[in-house]
């Protein structure tokens, strides 16, 4: 049975960044940015910042009923710039969490950006951000979401930071590359690359 996959678009926001704040919850990037705040709303508001961004600047898609979703960026335009925050949804996003917390997030950013530059400095596909909706996990969604993707021909790059997510992306071809720690904490980034 394959799983009909839906390109998202700006109307959906909602219902994904509330899909990911429940899925997220005990992630270790999660646990880095929001220790002392309410994380499903810190979450929410996170992503709804990452969702419109991944809209805009790359590709959504989601399973038809919306049980999972993965955002996907073309290496060619991963990068940053104060129009593109913006328009994704910066000012709320301070508004919401706090500068400190956001400052936080773009010091995680910098560094996985190195992370990826130094290990896929050459075209492919960039793995924003994948996950399948707790109660509907293991009923092929997520091989439905990653599919199509992978099938491309290009080499795929992501990095998480949840140790318990490497064997699944093994599963899927990938290779985790190294095990690095964001200086001057505790938390460990996990690189990988599908080629």
């Amino acid at each position: 049975m394959s799983t009909e996959i839906i390109r998202l678009n700006e109307s959906h926001i909602p219902t994904v960044s509330r899909m990911y704040s429940r899925i997220f919850q005990e992630d270790p990037i999660t646990k880095y940015l929001f220790p002392e705040k309410d994380i499903e709303i810190s979450l929410y508001y996170t992503f709804q910042y990452m969702v419109r961004e991944g809209i805009l600047y790359g590709e959504g898609y989601a399973t038809l009923n919306l049980e999972g979703a993965a955002f996907w960026m073309d290496s060619e335009n991963t990068g940053k710039n104060l129009w593109r925050m913006l328009r994704s949804g910066l000012l709320p996003l301070v508004v919401k969490l706090g500068i400190k917390t956001v400052l936080k997030m773009d010091y995680y950013d910098t560094f996985a950006k190195r992370l990826h530059i130094k290990h896929a400095d050459f075209h492919h596909i960039y793995l924003c951000v994948l996950g399948v909706d707790l109660e509907h996990q293991r009923r092929g969604h997520t091989k439905g979401l990653l599919n199509d993707k992978l099938s491309s021909g290009l080499s795929c790059y992501l990095e998480t930071t949840n140790p318990e997510n490497i064997s699944f992306y093994e599963h899927h071809g990938f290779e985790l590359l190294e095990e690095s720690t964001l200086p001057d904490t505790e938390l460990k980034i996990f690189p990988m690359l599908r080629k």
